[in-house]
């Protein structure tokens, strides 16, 4: 017999949440790659709570920023998300 279970650490209400695949660096000098103009570009973020999946961005992006999610390669055109508020749950930072 076995279980799965969910913990709640803390529940968040609109915030700013992106795939953490997204993410560059650790501490202060957390980057994203954003498309500007069709070209990718690198931008500094703040990082709140985050989870397996998704990391809070408390600064340096606005919700609708388009954020490359994968690496771009030679030939090899990078998957791209909206970032956007949500009200999702996030685990330990």
């Amino acid at each position: 017999m076995s279980a799965n279970a969910v913990i709640d650490i803390a529940r968040l209400h609109h915030v700013l949440l992106i795939p953490v695949e997204s993410l560059a660096g650790y501490g202060r000098k957390t980057t994203v790659q954003v498309l500007s103009h069709g070209l990718p570009v690198v931008r500094h973020v703040t990082v709140g709570l985050s989870n397996d999946l998704e990391a809070q961005i408390t600064s340096g992006l606005k919700p609708g920023t388009r954020v490359i999610t994968a690496k771009a390669s030679q030939g090899v055109l990078p998957f791209v998300s909206s970032s956007g508020s949500g009200g999702r749950s996030g685990g330990g930072s």
